[in-house]
């Protein structure tokens, strides 16, 4: 994990989601890792940078070990009848919340905002925990102003569904990712008639809906599909 080599590091993380959380589940070894991971969050050595095979653009491994603790987040706050794994493995994951949770604190006002991103939505994901229900109303306001304009759909979806658990009202973040799926299906059809009537005047406005508000995830569906 903490290799000098970047091509050992990059399978190290991918070995994480392949081995560990599989088809989004618990394994036995699954809660044991994120606990090691987290502790490794503050080795200077996670400082360094790459290209991860799940996410776009370079960022460090610190903001990639953050998103593998998301993943691990999400998928332990659902049921066993969602097949996530046994109620053993189940139970250890959820166990391992809290402590989690402190050791990740620290990063949701990180200086790197890709880190930053990343550690309030793996926290935001483990205050699914009744244990610590008291924490949210100091990550709320975060969650709405950081997380929930990220350029990463991923964010964006957490803090919503965070936010709606939390009760807060998100009207106008559903309203704004609706103006943004639309804006993206019409950039979809303005690729395949980029010399339509009245395109030049669209393409404007959705560049102004669309500036620092998309992330190459979101694109890839658009783009792909035209070279096929």
């Amino acid at each position: 994990m903490l290799a000098t080599d970047p091509a050992r590091r990059v399978r190290a993380v991918e070995d994480l989601y392949r081995l560990l959380l599989n088809r989004e589940q618990v394994f036995p070894a699954t809660a044991p890792a994120a606990l090691v991971l987290a502790r490794l969050l503050d080795d200077p050595r996670t400082l360094a940078e790459d290209r991860w095979e799940r996410r776009a653009g370079r960022r460090s491994l610190r903001a990639e070990l953050l998103n593998w603790l998301a993943s691990f987040a999400d998928i332990a706050r659902l049921d066993g009848e969602d097949g996530v794994g046994t109620a053993q493995d189940l139970a250890a994951a959820r166990a391992a919340r809290p402590i989690l949770h402190d050791r990740i604190a620290d990063f949701c006002d990180d200086d790197d905002p890709l880190v930053r991103e990343a550690a309030l939505a793996a926290t935001a994901l483990l205050l699914a925990d009744p244990a610590l229900t008291s924490s949210v109303p100091r990550y709320t306001p975060a969650v709405r102003e950081v997380l929930a304009v990220s350029a990463d759909s991923y964010y964006r979806r957490i803090a919503r569904e965070r936010l709606a658990a939390w009760g807060e009202d998100v009207t106008g973040l559903v309203t704004a990712e609706e103006e943004r799926r639309a804006a993206l299906d019409r950039a979809g059809e303005l690729a395949e008639d980029p010399f339509g009537q009245d395109q030049e005047s669209y393409l404007a406005k959705a560049a102004d809906l669309l500036r620092g508000s998309i992330d190459q995830a979101d694109f890839k569906a658009y783009i792909f599909p035209l070279n096929e």
